[in-house]
């Protein structure tokens, strides 16, 4: 270390009037190659081959595509990469000891053998439903009806914790897979799995479980095919395992795709899984001062900007390992090729976001591999685009010349074509004012995208619309002073209208008439008190909110569901309300899988947690739980039943089979009657 410290000072006595900018110099091709083996009138109340080439080393210049710019090779990547990380790069590593701002979304390059090649030619097969209108999340399998995740989008299903095909019930509990038979009056365990990972979440497609989870990586590991236990260790990973199901009594892991990078979200849409992830570039091998003082961090700081011009490809770009556990075999190697990678034209950070394609009938080789060079924020997927949204600090000129919109935060949305089943590619980027609230703030109707967004700094809210069908997103129309003073606390859009609830004191809920894309217009508003931070629609004109109760100075008051009219956009109305005890709260208002609407008996059911402390008796009431509510626009809100888990496990989930109502927590799954919630069975888990 003293020899290197040495060499640090001299370089520092050397090249010190470099400090306002270091001299990139240039590897020799600066290349590494990838192996083959590797929503005030209340009328109530109430996604085994190497699957990246980074061949590309031969020269070339960068070129824009929309407001990105792509690379030719891996020298030219590294040409522009170099020397801005250089920039961010201090005694200590990274600025603030982690400067990641990027992210990077690249069309990958996929190397197969032939015979995989022909396979994946062959013409896909009929997508599956999976997902469901939003109103109405039922399956049916076998004559039995059944919910399924509470999605955004019909055909779109997103990762939650527990999955059914209508006979079995597949659970993440306490890191634990559980397959539980669904057909007897009591449930009862088929079969688990141990997962070596956290946050594992599930998608399922036919007789393959897909669980997609958190956990370290490590490129140089290898896992022999007997050992079960499979643990990634080293920065942020993301695992995946698939699953057969074919015979939940005997699940089996197939096998696993291990990438470099935490994972963000994922989308399947028929039978094409969409995994998106964000990595930075942690094994740079940056020198630190020995001692306190000028020189030593100065002379540190210079070579670890040199140590920076020196980087490879394999420095920059998310690596992966894939392991077929029924052979044994396993590879490892880049997920994205330099040629894919896309960056703004502007300095975005180091970071790496990749979206991987992935076929689970096939198995987990992606089929395709997409990204840009940004931070991410939000993800949201439509039956054709895969949005990604990025915050940028702005100084450009809004299009109608309104003023700068610099020196606030915005937010740029980065869309992917989705539309071909296995194909994932860049089409263009735009950029909003303000930033978003969730994926809900994100709606693509008929070629235009509605965006929601909050400007924190003038606490203003804003509908922009962006037509898609360009290289960039160009704004076509905006709706703006929408809750001056406040910030957005839920969206909806559906069809020509969107609905925005904004709150700091009370709850405008404003009616947004997008059927002319250019000129969006605000229809009505409806104040109440307390807000809503989730909108579902029930049926025809009704939209229930769920949110919280407040008083007049905004001071919440316990978890709330309002019933609201909107049939006449320019006089909203809400119809009913009831609230779920004092100081209560509910996932569901912040988490719309933890909903479910049952259309047949105008059911909805939510956890909810409630803890109430009586000043004038002492005494303390606490409730953690599942309440079921009638909703119906001439009857009101009106209690179904309750129910609690053993211990007052927090209930998670709950789902329908037929007539039985199931319940999720940590602890244990419950079958209930769901018209009454009469107790039939309980199972626990662990």
């Amino acid at each position: 270390m003293r020899r290197r410290t040495a060499l640090a000072i001299g370089l520092a006595v050397v090249i010190a009037a470099a400090l306002a900018g270091v001299i990139v110099a240039r590897a020799d091709d600066g290349t590494q190659r990838a192996t083959a083996s590797e929503l005030d009138t209340t009328r109530g109340s109430r996604e085994l081959p190497v699957f990246v080439d980074l061949l590309d080393s031969s020269p070339g210049g960068q070129s824009e595509d929309g407001v990105l710019t792509s690379f030719s090779s891996c020298a030219d990547l590294l040409d522009t990469i170099r020397p801005e990380a250089a920039e961010h790069v201090g005694p200590y590593g990274w600025d603030g000891g982690a400067y990641g701002g990027g992210i990077a979304l690249g069309r990958g390059v996929i190397v197969e053998d032939e015979a995989l090649a022909a396979e994946r030619a062959a013409p896909a097969e009929a997508p599956a439903s999976v997902g469901a209108d939003s109103a109405e999340a039922i399956g049916e399998q076998a004559g039995i009806d059944f919910s399924v995740t509470n999605v955004q989008e019909r055909g779109i299903d997103e990762p939650d914790l527990v999955k059914t095909d209508g006979k079995t019930i597949y659970v993440v509990a306490q890191s634990t897979l559980y397959a539980v038979d669904a057909t007897r009056a009591e449930p009862r365990i088929l079969s688990r799995l141990d997962l070596n990972t956290w946050g594992a979440q599930l998608l399922l497609l036919d007789d393959r479980l897909l669980v997609i989870g958190q956990g370290g990586f490590d490129p140089h590991l290898t896992v022999e095919p007997a050992v079960e236990e499979i643990t990634r260790y080293g920065g942020n990973g993301t695992t995946l395992m698939l699953v057969d199901v074919s015979e939940p009594a005997t699940m089996s892991v197939l096998e696993t795709l291990s990438v470099e990078g935490a994972y963000i979200t994922a989308r399947l849409t028929g039978r094409s899984v969409r995994l998106v992830t964000s990595s930075f570039p942690e094994v740079i091998p940056f020198v630190y001062p020995e001692e306190s003082g000028f020189v030593p961090e100065l002379a540190a700081a210079l070579e670890n900007q040199q140590i920076v011009t020196r980087s490879t490809a394999t420095d920059w770009l998310p690596e992966y390992v894939r392991e077929d556990l029924a052979t044994g075999a396993s590879e490892s190697g880049l997920a994205v090729a330099c040629s894919s990678v896309r960056k703004p034209v502007e300095d975005s950070g180091v970071g790496m976001l990749s979206v991987l394609t992935i076929d689970p009938v096939k198995g987990l080789s992606p089929v395709d591999s997409d990204g840009v060079m940004t931070s991410a924020q939000t993800v949201y997927a439509s039956p054709d685009g895969l949005y990604v949204t990025t915050p940028v600090w702005s100084s450009q000129t809004e299009p109608d010349g309104d003023s700068l919109f610099g020196g606030r935060e915005n937010t740029l949305v980065h869309r992917f074509d989705i539309a071909q089943a296995f194909e994932t590619s860049y089409t263009g980027s735009g950029e909003v004012r303000g930033t978003l609230l969730n994926q809900f703030s994100m709606s693509e109707h008929e070629g235009f995208l509605r965006v929601a967004t909050t400007d924190h700094s003038e606490q203003e809210s804003y509908v922009t619309i962006l037509d898609t069908k360009g290289a960039e997103l160009d704004t076509v129309g905006r709706v703006r002073n929408l809750g001056l003073g406040e910030q957005i606390y839920a969206v909806r859009f559906l069809g020509d209208t969107g609905y925005v609830v904004t709150f700091r004191q009370v709850d405008p809920l404003y009616t947004v008439d997008l059927s002319n894309p250019a000129d969006p217009k605000v229809r009505g508003e409806l104040k109440i008190k307390g807000y809503s931070s989730y909108l579902h629609p029930i049926g025809e004109n009704l939209l229930l909110g769920i949110g919280q109760d407040a008083n007049e100075n905004g001071q919440v008051k316990g978890t709330q569901l309002s019933l609201f009219d909107v049939s006449d956009l320019e006089d909203p109305i809400r119809l009913h309300q009831a609230r779920l005890g004092q100081g209560s709260s509910s996932e569901a208002e912040y988490e719309h899988h933890a909903f479910l609407w049952w259309p047949s008996l105008k059911m909805a059911v939510l956890p909810v947690n409630a803890y109430h402390y009586d000043e004038r008796t002492g005494r303390e009431e606490w409730f953690s739980g599942a309440v079921g509510a009638e909703i119906d626009p001439k009857r009101g809100i009106s209690a179904i039943g309750t129910l609690q888990h053993p211990r007052d496990s927090q209930i998670r989930r709950s789902i329908v089979i037929g007539d039985t109502l199931y319940t999720v927590s940590d602890t244990g799954v419950k079958a209930s009657a769901v018209e009454t919630f009469a107790e039939r069975g309980w199972l626990p888990l662990g």
